[in-house]
């Protein structure tokens, strides 16, 4: 048992420095009860007390009498002195041969002169090798996926794929425009997104309640209908108000008015709204309730609170999600080709539809994508980065061998 208990230690070297240690101590305690054939476990179970007492008391390990020992246990009683000095054992042992001490199991480690001290090792542990971790499936899977990869690329660069085509039109002015328009699309109903979602998390939140209503139904209507019909809603609104405005002041016609990027603009930035009104309310849920009533102790108003105390704090988790939404607005910009917004898809459309250059075009517009998407990622990651300063996302390593 005690041949386990030092097996369990990693480091198989202990020079005299260590000898006062309190979790070496605490380990040839362990030692002495095993080797008076306690059970392994309550060898441990007795030590942890005797720790807990020293903790409990402020003192170390070393201050402990023989009277506090067996009041704990009684057990301990019996215990050698030389179990709590270790460091008058070890020089005992350092000499010219001598049994172990007292109170130790026979197989104490062999000793030997170092500079500047004495040193214990043990040689039975000298004798195990790091057996490392060996992962047979990590290389079969990185092998079929490598093979996989190269099939696919295979097939694409043997293909009836025209890639000087591909570089003619990437960088063509109606593919440009249209990368503008999806780019600008993107930034503006995402604004619009976040403006009315940090709105309607507050609502959500909110002790009044018509607003509380109000913002149920927004995220209700706006998450419950599909993102098309909206747009459609939105282009074909003329049909229900042919006009827009207020008598004797100002008005228009919704036609002249509802163009295809304002249509675009609402119908996007809306829908965005009401997910990212359930993120808000999430960041905001996940601030712990105790800064708020300290906010509010010290005369800070409820929106001050929001702004100052909350909000701060709840970034850390509402940028990924919303970095995400951000980058599915790119891709979701394409839809709006229904509608006739110009973004980059609808012009690659128009364009393969008069050259018949479909899968050329489309990879045109696909390395556009993926070349926007790169960006708002690398800009996710930094801000991600920023908030979450102070807090540790690293998980811990694990040991990667087994001693035999």
């Amino acid at each position: 048992m005690t041949g386990l208990v030092r097996t369990m230690r990693v480091n198989v070297t202990r020079v005299e420095a260590q000898a006062t240690d309190g979790f070496t101590l605490a380990t040839e305690i362990a030692d002495w009860l095993a080797a008076q054939g306690t059970p392994f476990r309550e060898a441990h179970e007795v030590t942890g007390h005797v720790v807990r007492a020293c903790e409990d008391a402020g003192c170390g390990l070393r201050d402990l009498t023989a009277n506090t020992l067996s009041a704990i246990d009684p057990r301990l009683a019996a215990m050698p002195d030389d179990i709590l000095n270790p460091r008058a054992a070890i020089a005992r042992r350092c000499g010219k041969g001598g049994p172990p001490p007292t109170g130790f199991a026979s197989n104490w480690p062999r000793c030997r002169r170092v500079p500047g001290g004495c040193a214990m090792i043990d040689t039975s542990v000298l004798r195990l090798r790091v057996v490392r971790d060996r992962h047979p499936g990590r290389w079969v899977s990185a092998a079929a996926i490598l093979v996989a990869f190269a099939l696919v690329v295979g097939a694409f660069a043997m293909g009836q794929i025209e890639w000087s085509i591909v570089g003619q039109f990437l960088t063509m002015p109606a593919i440009l425009n249209g990368l503008m328009n999806t780019v600008l699309m993107t930034a503006c109903a995402m604004a619009l997104g976040i403006t009315l979602g940090v709105v309607f998390a507050v609502m959500y939140l909110s002790p009044n309640p018509v607003l509380r209503a109000s913002a149920l139904f927004y995220i209700w209507f706006f998450r419950g209908t599909p993102l098309l019909l909206q747009l459609l809603l939105w282009f074909n609104l003329a049909l229900v108000f042919p006009a827009i405005g207020i008598s004797g002041l100002f008005e228009a016609r919704m036609v002249d008015v509802m163009t295809p990027f304002v249509a675009t603009l609402l119908g996007l930035g809306m829908n965005q709204g009401a997910y990212t009104a359930e993120v808000v309310r999430g960041g905001i849920l996940s601030v712990d309730q105790g800064q708020t009533e300290a906010a509010r102790s010290i005369g800070m108003t409820r929106l001050k609170t929001l702004r100052r105390i909350v909000l701060p704090q709840a970034m850390r988790v509402i940028i990924p999600p919303v970095g995400n939404e951000f980058i599915s607005m790119v891709k979701l910009t394409s839809i709006a080709s229904v509608i006739q917004y110009s973004e980059i898809l609808r012009n690659a459309q128009t364009i393969y539809y008069a050259n018949a250059r479909v899968i050329e075009l489309l990879i045109v517009a696909a390395i556009w994508y993926l070349a926007v998407v790169t960006v708002l990622q690398t800009g996710q990651f930094f801000l991600e980065r920023h908030f979450a300063k102070g807090r540790s996302t690293t998980p811990a390593r694990a040991t990667g061998g087994d001693l035999r």
